[in-house]
């Protein structure tokens, strides 16, 4: 009783505000306290909250900052055709020509790509003759044509997208 939003456990007047676009502590302002890395931009699709981090980053890098937002983030998980539709549009519309990376990955065992977030999504839009896995590429980034490629996880450094569990 007296909160802002009876269907939100984490949404009450004293509540601490955290970057996910939501007015958490009901005083009529989302995400306000520098809550936000000021290197990433917050974006909204289908009742997911991605943030799209424009600062060059190794994958572990970029996996660690999308874990040290201060709320529940991992890099993106992409479930479909219309989401990645979605997010390649709003990663242009950020910066024309950038490729970003996205959750994905096969470090563990070659060629058994999962998400990183752990989510069993089996949606996969591989550009012609990738993932091809050369000299050891073991990270995936989303491309401007809105197709992946594998690249190497150490020495490759990209923008990146973090979605919120």
């Amino acid at each position: 009783d007296g909160d802002c939003d009876d269907a939100r456990d984490d949404v009450y007047p004293s509540a601490a505000e955290v970057c996910d676009l939501v007015d958490n502590n009901c005083n009529g302002s989302r995400d306000e306290g520098n809550v936000c890395d000021p290197d990433c931009q917050a974006s909204e699709y289908d009742g997911h909250v991605y943030l799209y981090c424009t600062v060059n980053e190794q994958w572990t890098s970029a996996r660690n900052r999308c874990r040290d937002t201060g709320a529940d983030y991992e890099l993106v998980s992409i479930e479909s055709d219309a989401e990645n539709g979605a997010v390649a549009r709003t990663g242009q519309s950020i910066q024309s020509g950038s490729t970003w990376y996205i959750g994905l990955n096969d470090r563990d065992s070659e060629d058994d790509f999962v998400w990183e977030s752990g989510s069993s999504g089996t949606y996969r839009n591989w550009a012609f003759r990738q993932p091809d896995d050369f000299f050891g590429e073991d990270c995936v980034e989303l491309r401007t044509n809105s197709q992946w490629n594998d690249l190497d996880c150490s020495n490759d450094r990209r923008w990146f997208i973090c979605e919120e569990l």
